[in-house]
């Protein structure tokens, strides 16, 4: 309202402080909900087919029960009975695990994660975990309890308590395991996206180099050094101090680091090109810098020269841009000798670009450099501004140097601490930390749910070859080989199988859409990492399949048979 033309087009967006502040955890976090949802689905389904697989084998004490004089619904009451016990112990055993868990989440979780280490059980806690063990075991063990109840009492009797199973339970517990498949390659998929992304941004040339190098902060109070040359002179005393540490290689001094706090944009103009009405001027963001800050850093020059000691107040005000303004401001022509200036500053004095350097990835590595015009620390015209963040190309620890730096600067000026001392590498890595982090958890889902589905599948297998060990008797006595055997049991655990893996591929099409936004480098639709794990899901089978298959291999016809 106070300054409608320089503001014109310009919205204000007023958001609650706490979703500010969960902007960019949010879409993880639903991410590992819906991972944590289907490895309980995967769970719940694993212990389903185990019922229905006990309740065949109980069926001749289901039909002793029935034939005394039980109703069928006190026998469904006592196996839904059943399934609610081993829900409740599985929820009480998941409770004692994740009160050691989330202590070492907390400690291994990215620190700018909003309300992690807040993060514990509480009551809460406890009534989700216990609603969502009485609804699993509700949902998951009706389907066992009607089967079980429901059951002939002559053939049942008859047929002397073999174990033998109905087609249509047999049925069910071959969907139960293809579901079980299917979630598990659809989180196997995701974690494999994340995990291709976290590659390719690591891989990610940051346009410097960053090992050995340590940084620091200095902010002098204003009170003290609010004159611009004695703030400068201050910084180059520093500078120097530094330089001659012993093990320091380079020193270079900048207002903004890459991977630090703070960033400065201003609205500019470019001589030569017609004037815009205020408030549409194009932005640049800008960085002070001493003469040695690109050496230091080991930004390449592209064009031109790099700044100079002679570039001080009082001589022309120059600067040298990145190669992202110049590709977005100068395209197709030389910047060097073209000048700009602020389009707020009444005096309009210009800056000469004298250079072009190498783009940085100063935010984040997945995050392209914006527009950037470097100027001489030494020609900084704002009073106010005055912090300064250092670079030091060193062979010594951080910690050494860090101790070393404070004594320097303190034998300048002991009321100026030193500040945000690390080192570049590990600031490099605190940015890509939530990604990492987010994988970890995920990933760790998603191995979870292949074991899960993995020994279900070997659970239906076990029991399928359980049932037919006849079967498998007369095709030895007729002529068949152990090899046969064993690829038979096999061909039949990979169909199950490869239906998992055909409707987990569906599934994982449709819900990969979620981490779109989560990755870099990489399509949700890569061909490469759904082959990839389809490929460990059906070698995951494989091994499932292969001890019922080599116990198949081994039955005796003569043992096999005696009973017929």
């Amino acid at each position: 309202a106070a300054y409608p033309e320089e503001n014109k087009d310009r919205r204000v967006v007023l958001a609650p402080l706490h979703q500010f502040l969960v902007r960019d955890v949010r879409r993880p976090l639903v991410l590992l909900l819906g991972a944590v949802s289907f490895v309980l689905l995967i769970a719940a389904t694993n212990v389903a087919g185990l019922m229905l697989a006990r309740a065949a084998a109980r069926q001749k004490e289901v039909a002793i029960r029935a034939s005394l004089g039980a109703g069928r619904g006190r026998l469904a009451r006592q196996l839904l009975a059943e399934s609610l016990l081993l829900a409740a112990l599985g929820g009480a055993a998941g409770l004692v695990f994740a009160h050691w868990l989330v202590d070492v989440v907390v400690r291994l979780g990215p620190p700018d994660v909003p309300g992690l280490d807040a993060v514990r059980l509480d009551l809460r806690v406890l009534a989700f975990t216990a609603a969502v063990s009485l609804a699993t075991g509700i949902g998951f063990g009706l389907a066992p309890a009607l089967f079980g109840s429901r059951l002939s009492l002559t053939g049942a009797l008859a047929d002397g308590g073999r174990g033998s199973a109905p087609q249509a339970r047999q049925r069910l517990r071959r969907a139960l395991v293809v579901s079980e498949v299917a979630l598990a390659l659809v989180l196997l998929v995701g974690a494999g996206l994340l995990l291709r992304s976290l590659q390719r941004l690591q891989a990610v040339d940051p346009g410097f180099d960053p090992t050995r190098l340590v940084t620091f902060n200095l902010t002098p109070p204003l009170r003290t050094y609010g004159d611009i040359a004695r703030r400068t002179r201050f910084f180059e005393g520093v500078i120097a101090r530094v330089r001659s540490l012993p093990g320091v290689e380079a020193v270079g001094a900048t207002s903004d680091l890459p991977y630090g706090v703070g960033a400065l944009f201003h609205d500019f103009v470019i001589e030569g090109r017609p004037e815009v009405e205020p408030g549409a001027e194009p932005e640049i963001y800008n960085r002070s810098v001493d003469p040695s800050y690109f050496a230091t850093l080991g930004l390449p020059s592209l064009q031109g020269r790099a700044l100079s000691a002679h570039d001080r107040a009082g001589t022309p005000r120059v600067g040298v841009i990145n190669a992202a303004a110049a590709r977005r401001f100068f395209p197709g022509e030389d910047p060097v000798g073209r000048r700009l200036a602020w389009a707020r500053d009444p005096e309009r004095a210009w800056i000469e670009i004298v250079g072009v350097v190498g783009d940085v990835r100063g935010q984040e590595l997945a995050v392209d450099e914006v527009p950037a015009v470097y100027t001489p620390l030494a020609q900084e015209l704002r009073p106010w501004k005055t912090w300064l963040n250092f670079a030091v190309r060193t062979r010594r620890a951080p910690q050494d140097l860090a101790a070393a730096v404070r004594r320097e600067v303190a034998a300048l000026d002991a009321d100026v601490p030193v500040t945000r001392v690390g080192a570049m590498e590990e600031l490099i890595a605190a940015s890509v930390a939530p990604r990492r982090f987010t994988l970890a958890l995920l990933g760790g889902f998603a191995l979870l749910a292949l074991l899960l589905a993995g020994v279900g599948l070997h659970g239906l297998v076990a029991y399928a070859v359980a049932l037919r060990t006849q079967e498998m008797g007369v095709r030895m006595a007729l002529g068949a080989a152990p090899r046969d055997v064993v690829r038979l049991v096999v061909a039949e655990g990979l169909a199950l199988a490869a239906g998992g893996v055909a409707l987990g591929a569906v599934g994982a099409g449709f819900l990969t859409r979620f981490v779109d936004a989560m990755l870099f480098g990489v399509r949700a639709s890569d061909p490469l990492t759904f082959a990839g794990v389809a490929l460990l899901v059906v070698l995951a089978a494989l091994l499932a399949c292969w001890r019922p298959a080599r116990r198949a291999a081994r039955v005796d016809p003569l043992v096999a048979l005696r009973g017929e």
